[in-house]
């Protein structure tokens, strides 16, 4: 970054363009600082990923604009507006380059989503995401997130910790986590590539569903989405476009899914960070720690198939003490808190 200092009547909201390589560049290291702040690395996106990542999606209609100061593009901000479910909610995110944090960016691009997609939306429902690092305080009205926040109207009212867990899991971690894995010959265990395999399409699209209708939020309200097959499709299409891998592990039960997780992953090598995706096991199935065994099959999965990748980076619920549990058996550590705001 080379713009070091500031005033608001320097900075420019646009919107993006996304047939520009110079925009897609720049959004490319934005991303990149971004990263290396919050999970120690940075990343590496081609032009043409950075792309399929802000294309149209079927389940959301999406507005972005870039802050922009004497030509260098310092933060974005993203109104999604759902399409198929929640048609009175939006969501709101936002980032800045780290060395710009606090210096008008936020409250500018505030201002002019606002203006130009959320109040023309009508939607009088909005959620909104900040990160808190370690050393902020959660209450401190100076605190980017928090103007950001009262600017638009919202309330903390749940919060999920990232944690980061080094690659590989040491042995010791894995094989006592595996000595907890369940056993029982009602279940067989597959791990996928990629894509899940059609036969299991709809009883996964049950299962996604039903991660969303039981996750812990706190007082956050969330609609959970209808997963359909297609749904699911266009989900791994937008992964693979994006430069992304998927592994799912899932155990299945008379041939459907009664427990599944998914791990997602960057192919390109300059990449050192994993993401653990979504883990859902079916209420008639809990209790039996299939979560762990299905966890344990992904993990030690992944340096085969992504030996650049040199960690997983997952988020829970503040409120999800159960999942929290076998992620921290498995070497998750706490690094920063995300608040979600709602009215």
């Amino acid at each position: 970054m080379t713009v070091a200092q500031f005033s608001p009547q320097d900075i420019t909201i646009r919107p993006i363009n996304i047939d520009s390589d110079n925009d897609m560049e720049q959004l490319n290291a934005l991303d990149s600082a971004c990263d290396e702040k919050l999970y120690g690395y940075p990343s590496t996106t081609t032009i043409e990923e950075r792309r399929a990542i802000l294309g149209p999606s079927s389940y959301h209609e999406k507005h972005r604009w870039v802050a922009e100061v004497q030509g260098q593009i310092l933060g974005i901000a993203l109104v999604s507006l759902p399409l198929k479910e929640n048609l009175d909610g939006l969501h709101f995110l936002l980032a800045v380059h780290p060395e710009a944090e606090g210096q008008g960016l936020e409250e500018a691009l505030t201002h002019h989503a606002l203006a130009e997609a959320i109040k023309p939306s009508g939607r009088t429902h909005i959620t909104y995401y900040g990160f808190l690092m370690q050393n902020d305080s959660k209450d401190d009205p100076a605190l980017p997130i928090n103007r950001v926040a009262a600017l638009l109207g919202l309330e903390p009212k749940n919060s999920a910790i990232t944690r980061i867990a080094p690659l590989p899991i040491p042995a010791d971690l894995a094989q006592a986590a595996k000595g907890k894995t369940i056993a029982d010959p009602a279940y067989t265990f597959e791990v996928w590539d990629n894509h899940i395999p059609e036969q299991y399409l709809d009883s996964a699209a049950a299962a996604y569903h039903q991660l969303e209708a039981d996750e812990p939020t706190g007082e956050a309200q969330q609609v959970a989405a209808d997963f359909t097959p297609e749904r699911l499709r266009e989900m791994e299409a937008r992964a693979h476009a994006a430069g992304d891998g998927l592994i799912y592990a899932a155990a299945l039960h008379q041939g459907t899914v009664a427990a599944l997780t998914a791990l997602s992953y960057p192919t390109h090598p300059g990449n050192a960070s994993a993401w653990q995706e979504s883990t859902v096991v079916m209420p008639e199935h809990r209790g039996l720690g299939l979560s762990r065994t299905l966890k344990v099959l992904s993990h030690t999965r992944l340096p085969a198939s992504a030996p650049h990748i040199r960690q997983i980076i997952t988020m829970n619920s503040a409120v999800n003490p159960a999942m929290i549990k076998v992620n921290e058996e498995l070497g998750y550590r706490p690094v920063w808190e995300e608040i979600c705001y709602q009215n």
